[in-house]
């Protein structure tokens, strides 16, 4: 089937409806749809500066389309030590998010593969919906695995998701390195370090001759040696 902006304006507008209905105390924020998809944003603001903002984006196949949820964490505290480490105010952006129906599988202890909700162009809006509860659900047992909706809980769910990495659908730069730190986790922060550090040079091994490769690892290995220094920590060979 071929699709239009018009339709997916339409499917948007319904998972906004149901999702706002679903979660009263969050606030829907940003969206856009495209030839393709949509996305929008929901904000949970816990306290001034600490919030969770999910992202819920529907995306067109060859023959259906998918419904994804993503949950990002945003704190100023750890955006701020960041700052003075990098110059940088990037205080907005998440330190990092992970995909939804990832980091309940991992809780659940399940080690099997995970497939989107996929629904046939025509599907009704109460199939719609339905994707859209069982997500609801999710983020909700999600914090409530930590302690539910303060900022306590918001941290604990935080170091969880990056110890488990691996197994959340964990996206994030360099957020993370902070984040450890400012929550008492130093050593979850030298492993973050230690990633980082170990991808730049096997992007580095893998594009030797990209001049623009070596100026950002040249600029990457700085912000590193500055993080060395402020954990303390020897300097990298």
């Amino acid at each position: 089937m071929t699709t239009n902006k018009a339709y997916w304006v339409e499917k948007m507008n319904v998972a906004r409806k149901a999702w706002a209905t679903l979660r009263p105390e969050d606030r829907l924020t940003g969206k856009r749809a495209t030839r393709s998809q949509f996305f929008f944003f929901s904000d949970r603001t816990l306290v001034r500066g600490v919030k969770y903002r999910m992202t819920l984006d529907g995306l067109a196949g060859a023959n259906d389309w998918t419904l994804t949820a993503c949950l990002a964490f945003h704190d100023v505290g750890p955006r701020a030590l960041e700052a003075t480490v990098t110059g940088d105010d990037i205080s907005a952006l998440a330190l990092f998010e992970v995909n939804v129906l990832a980091a309940v599988n991992c809780l659940d202890g399940r080690r099997i593969a995970w497939a989107l909700p996929a629904l046939s162009f025509d599907a009704p809006d109460d199939k719609i919906a339905g994707h859209l509860a069982a997500y609801s659900r999710d983020i909700d047992r999600l914090s409530a695995s930590a302690g539910g909706y303060d900022v306590e809980a918001f941290r604990t769910l935080a170091l969880w998701c990056m110890r488990h990495r691996s197994d959340v659908g964990f996206s994030s730069r360099i957020g993370p390195i902070f984040a450890a730190l400012e929550y008492g986790d130093r050593a979850l922060a030298v492993e973050f370090l230690n990633e980082a550090e170990e991808e730049w040079e096997e992007t580095l091994r893998r594009e030797p001759h990209r001049e623009l490769v070596h100026t950002l690892y040249a600029r990457a290995r700085e912000l590193h040696a500055r993080l060395r220094r402020l954990m303390d920590l020897p300097a990298r060979d």
